[in-house]
């Protein structure tokens, strides 16, 4: 199981270069196993992950969204293989039937006059599905996801993607989980080998902004551990936490337990 970076800012893409070391592009993350290629948002560094569609002629990308936010879907038509007729695309909405499904929101996101080209104009071979959360998806005998709830404004969905032999989990954007949410979350990372963890907010900037649906490293820390989840990856940084900021909570986060990484763009995990 490989496991790219290839956005993991929050919000908003941030280019100078205070932004350099852990990269500014938005909320991207791909896993290729058992030849199957599947990834997790589709923010502003789909475009790369497009990049290597191309580059390792992958015939089919499986996408699934956590929610609708544009900074999670805003990447979509700059996406190579989706322009591409040789290649196919199927894009996985979970719980989002009440605002028309997956097509109708993408379809409404990226036409005139917010967008110049229509969803209608995509040249691969594109199928949009509806799925409940909860629901298991089997892309193959051996590589399935699943998927749970999170607390989030306007709703969002944590994944597990495993094959057998290891399990990567993606859970963002997130609150601090309570109730059912918290359980279907620890259900969701029980074990697994990485938690891609929304990790948006410093203990002190969640004073005031509990309802804005972002956690912090010291919670991920706390599920990773009752879960007894083998490592946990920081994801989702802030516009506002600049390399020097993000040096700082990253040494913080470590220091506080050893099996804490960093999401940085670009980086490939192998499991």
């Amino acid at each position: 199981m490989e496991v790219h970076f290839w956005g993991v800012r929050g919000s908003i893409p941030c280019g100078s270069a205070a932004y350099s070391r852990y990269g500014g592009d938005t909320s991207c993350v791909s896993v290729y196993t058992d030849d199957i290629f599947v990834v997790f948002d589709a923010g502003s560094g789909f475009r790369a992950a497009g990049n290597f569609c191309m580059e390792n002629n992958i015939k089919h990308t499986h996408l699934f969204l956590s929610h609708m936010h544009i900074d999670h879907i805003l990447g979509l038509p700059f996406y190579g293989p989706i322009w591409d007729s040789s290649k196919q695309m199927t894009i996985y909405g979970i719980e989002v039937a009440a605002y028309g499904g997956v097509k109708a929101i993408l379809s409404q996101a990226f036409a005139a006059p917010l967008f110049p080209v229509q969803v209608s104009g995509f040249q691969a071979d594109v199928n949009y599905v509806d799925y409940p959360a909860g629901k298991v998806i089997q892309l193959s005998e051996y590589v399935q996801i699943r998927t749970t709830p999170l607390d989030h404004p306007n709703g969002a969905v944590a994944f597990q993607i495993s094959n057998g032999a290891s399990k990567v989990c993606y859970v963002t954007d997130t609150g601090h989980l309570t109730g059912e949410y918290r359980k279907g979350v620890l259900e969701l990372i029980e074990a697994a080998d990485m938690v891609i963890y929304d990790a948006s907010l410093t203990c002190e900037e969640l004073k005031g902004k509990e309802h804005w649906g972002h956690s912090t490293w010291k919670e991920g820390i706390v599920l990773c551990q009752e879960a007894e989840a083998k490592a946990l990856c920081l994801f989702h940084h802030s516009p506002e936490h600049d390399d020097q900021i993000m040096d700082q909570i990253v040494a913080e986060a470590q220091e506080s337990w050893n099996k804490v990484y960093v999401a940085k763009q670009g980086m490939v995990l192998k499991l």
